[in-house]
C-alpha cells in the first residue's frame, strides 16, 4: 500500500514509495545484496549466498524478494535448489 500523505513521521513521501517500515538488518541486507550483484552476478544456494554476505538466509530472502519486486534485481531459482542472481539488463 502506497502513502498518498506528503510528510509521514516528518519524511516527505511519494505516492510511489511504500511506507514500510524496514529494520536495520533489512536494509544491510538489501544493500550487500545489491552491492554484491552490481559487482557480478551470484549463483549459489540461498544459505551459500547469504553465507557469503554476512546475512541469515531469512534476511538474504527477503532482501532478495523486496529487490525483486522493485525491478533491481533478477533472481532465478534453479531446480537443483539453486539461485542466480543478476542485475536486469537495462540496469548494466
Amino acid at each position: 500500500m502506497c502513502v498518498s500523505l506528503d510528510r509521514v513521521d516528518g519524511l516527505v513521501m511519494s505516492p510511489e514509495i511504500p511506507a514500510v517500515p524496514m529494520e536495520p538488518e533489512a536494509i544491510v541486507a538489501e544493500g550487500r545484496v545489491l552491492d554484491a550483484v552490481a559487482a557480478h552476478d551470484m549463483r549459489g544456494t540461498v544459505e551459500q549466498l547469504a553465507d557469503v554476505l554476512g546475512v541469515s538466509a531469512r534476511q538474504f530472502r527477503d532482501a532478495v524478494s523486496a529487490l525483486s519486486s522493485i525491478g533491481w534485481v533478477e533472481a532465478t531459482y534453479q531446480g537443483d535448489g539453486g539461485l542466480v542472481l543478476c542485475l536486469p539488463g537495462d540496469l548494466r
